[in-house]
């Protein structure tokens, strides 16, 4: 996982530097979150590649600590799409991208 910037909360959070400091955002779109963290996992090993990359807007639900079903599955990741793997990226292109 990349690690969060100093002083950022984990688990899907942000403080917005213009907004209120005692609100946090949550979600996938602002922040790492589990979720994310599990999906470009599987992705990853699918692939067999060292990493994967998931569009924080792709990620439409949210799930708790249970036995994953394909339903949890179709909900969180609602837009069909393909894996596709990519061969020779350089650290920096990724962390710029990240």
């Amino acid at each position: 996982m990349y690690p969060l910037p100093e002083g950022q909360p984990k688990g899907g959070c942000v403080k917005l530097p213009r907004a209120d400091p005692n609100v946090l955002f949550c979600s996938c779109r602002v922040a790492q979150c589990p979720q994310g963290a599990l999906i470009a996992d599987a992705w990853a090993e699918a692939a067999e590649a060292d990493v994967a990359v998931i569009n924080g807007g792709a990620i439409r639900a949210n799930f708790s600590a249970v036995d994953v079903t394909m339903k949890h599955i179709h909900s969180v990741l609602s837009f069909p799409g393909e894996l596709h793997r990519l061969e020779a990226v350089r650290g920096s292109v990724l962390r710029e991208m990240i």
